[in-house]
């Protein structure tokens, strides 16, 4: 399949829960707008649960009543630039690649603009499990304090990457029979991506979410809409997350035919 997400997701998305009056409709993004319904907080305000998650730009809250669970992605307006964002989303929730999407609109709160993305809840973040980890104390280093060098605060800094991806692997195999079980997970979900002309690189371990039920990706922000699947993973394995993922992949000993076609894919 190689349609362009653009004409594939709606512009306006809401499912039969939404209120059914209408409602005015507002332009997201400053690169390829998207327009989404404008809501009263008093609307949703019900339905906002505890907050779970935060990161640069967005925060997680709960959705309550929602049965399976559910989340708000909230962000202010002025902080998603690429209505794009919101559309690979929508594609990549269809497909099994990420978390099921079912629907945006804005949200006006003491005199601020935010963006609700309405999702499911598919589980926790390879970050979120290496700091479950480190909080526990099975893993864990001293701060640099504040007579420690320049270089050695640089040394610890190194050393702390290392244990982390080394952590992060022994997660991994509390969930895959093997290493390459998860490699190929992961860039079957890229690929997928791939060939519906979405390139997506930011597999850091907080946007890789490793559950039983399927690995899923989260955060389409620095994702693109290409012009064809070739570029889409041309662009998409020039990410330096991917890269590193990548480099890991191929290394491995005996690789399944299944593994060595994927990475055939890829080098095309």
């Amino acid at each position: 399949m190689t349609s362009d997400p653009r004409e594939k997701c709606p512009e306006t998305a809401a499912e039969s829960n939404a209120p059914t009056k209408p409602q005015p409709v507002e332009a997201v993004g400053t690169r390829h707008p998207i327009e989404l319904p404008l809501l009263a907080f008093g609307d949703i305000m019900w339905t906002m649960g505890k907050e779970i998650g935060s990161g640069s730009f967005s925060s997680i809250f709960e959705v309550r009543g929602a049965h399976p669970p559910r989340v708000y992605k909230v962000t202010r307006q002025s902080n998603l630039h690429d209505g794009d964002e919101i559309r690979i989303a929508k594609v990549a929730g269809e497909i099994g690649v990420g978390p099921p999407c079912h629907r945006a609109f804005l949200v006006e709160h003491n005199g601020e603009t935010y963006v609700f993305v309405e999702m499911d809840h598919v589980g926790r973040s390879l970050r979120e499990r290496l700091n479950e980890i480190t909080e526990s104390g099975v893993v864990g280093a001293e701060a640099p304090s504040k007579e420690k060098t320049r270089m050695e605060m640089i040394r610890q800094i190194q050393a702390d990457r290392e244990r982390d991806l080394i952590t992060v692997f022994k997660i991994l195999h509390q969930l895959y029979e093997s290493d390459e079980a998860f490699y190929y997970e992961l860039f079957s979900k890229i690929k997928m991506l791939a060939e519906r002309n979405i390139a997506y690189g930011d597999t850091n371990v907080g946007n890789i979410l490793p559950e039983p039920t399927g690995l899923r990706l989260i955060d389409f922000g620095t994702a693109r809409i290409e012009v064809n699947p070739k570029k889409a993973a041309a662009t998409a394995m020039q990410s330096p997350c991917n890269r590193v993922w990548w480099r890991q992949f191929n290394k491995l000993p005996n690789l399944s035919e299944t593994s060595q076609a994927l990475i055939k894919w890829f080098s095309q």
